[in-house]
C-alpha cells in the first residue's frame, strides 16, 4: 500500500508540474510573442486574465464533481483537456484562437491542485501532510524553472507543446495506474455557502485572496515591466524569474516546515509579511 500510495503521489505531483509549466513562462514570454505575433505587448498579455479568470472559476466545479465521478475519471479528464488545449495554443497564429484556447486550459489547469489536495488527504495521515503538501507544491518549482529556462533559448510554442506531451501522458497513466484506489469518489458534502456562514473559513479565503492578489498582480506582469523599464530580453527575463522560482522552492519548503513544527498561524504571518517587504522593494529603480 505504501508502495502504491508513493506512486499516486508522483502522479499528482507529476500533474502539478504539468500545469506549472508555463505559467511564469508565459508571463517572461510575452514580449517575444508580441513581437512573433505582430501585436502589442499588452494585447498579447490578455492571455494571462483569460486563463487566471476561468482557472479561479473552474476551481470550484471540482470539489464537487468528485462525489459523482472518481478522482481517477476528474484526473484524466483534467490532463486530457488540458494537452489538447495547450496543443491547440502551440499551433495557433490568431491571438483570438490562443485565447479561447487559453480560456479551456484556465479550466481543466484548475482541477489538479484541488483534486491533488484532496487526494493527499485521503491517503496521507495528519501529522505528515504539511511536509506532503510542501513537497506537492515545490514541484511546481521544477516545472516553472523548466518552463522558464526552455521560454528564454527556444521558440515560446514549445511551452504549449511541452505541457500537451505531458498532459496526454497523464491522462493515460490515471486510467492504468488509478484502477484500485483513485476510482473512490468523495464522500463529504460540499457547500460553498459555508464560506459566508462560518467566520474562520471566510477569513482563510481572505487570506488566500490577499496573497493570490498581491503575489499574482505583480508577477503576472513582472516581463512587460522588465522588457519596457528595463529593456532586456527574453533569456535576461527568463533570468529574474528564475530567481523568482528558486524563492518559490525555498519557501514552499520551509513554510511546510513551519506549519507542521510552529503552526500554521505563524507560517502564514512569515509568508505575508515577507512576500509584503520585498514586493514593497519592486517599486525602486536599480542598476541589474
Amino acid at each position: 500500500m505504501f508502495n502504491y500510495r508513493k506512486t499516486i503521489y508522483f502522479l499528482i505531483c507529476l500533474g502539478n508540474i504539468t500545469i506549472s509549466f508555463n505559467i511564469a513562462a508565459i508571463a517572461a514570454a510575452i514580449p517575444s510573442m508580441s513581437r512573433d505575433l505582430q501585436l502589442p505587448d499588452l494585447l498579447v498579455s490578455k492571455i494571462i486574465p483569460y486563463y487566471l479568470i476561468p482557472y479561479g472559476i473552474g476551481a470550484l466545479i471540482y470539489a464537487p464533481l468528485t462525489r459523482y465521478l472518481s478522482y481517477r475519471s476528474v484526473l484524466a479528464l483534467v490532463m486530457g483537456g488540458y494537452a489538447i488545449s495547450s496543443f491547440i495554443c502551440g499551433l495557433s497564429q490568431s491571438l483570438n484562437y490562443i485565447l479561447f484556447a487559453r480560456i479551456v486550459m484556465g479550466i481543466t489547469a484548475a482541477g489538479a491542485i484541488p483534486v491533488g489536495l484532496m487526494v493527499i488527504g485521503e491517503f496521507f495521515e495528519k501529522k505528515i501532510r504539511g511536509r506532503i503538501v510542501g513537497g506537492f507544491f515545490s514541484c511546481s518549482f521544477f516545472a516553472s524553472l523548466a518552463g522558464i529556462i526552455l521560454g528564454g533559448i527556444a521558440y515560446w510554442r514549445w511551452i504549449f507543446y511541452i505541457p500537451a506531451i505531458l498532459g496526454t501522458v497523464m491522462c493515460v497513466s490515471f486510467f492504468i495506474v488509478g484502477k484500485k484506489d483513485l476510482r473512490i469518489k468523495h464522500k463529504s458534502p460540499v457547500n460553498y455557502l459555508h464560506i459566508f456562514y462560518k467566520p474562520a473559513i471566510r477569513h482563510i479565503f481572505g487570506y488566500i485572496f490577499m496573497i493570490s492578489a498581491l503575489y499574482h498582480g505583480v508577477h503576472k506582469w513582472f516581463g512587460i515591466y522588465l522588457d519596457r523599464l528595463y529593456h532586456l530580453d527574453k533569456l535576461m527575463i527568463s533570468f529574474f524569474f528564475i530567481l523568482s522560482s528558486i524563492g518559490g522552492l525555498i519557501g514552499q519548503n520551509v513554510g511546510g516546515y513551519f506549519s507542521d513544527k510552529k503552526g500554521r498561524y505563524f507560517s502564514c504571518y512569515v509568508g505575508i509579511i515577507g512576500l509584503g517587504i520585498f514586493t514593497i522593494l519592486l517599486a525602486g529603480h536599480y542598476t541589474l
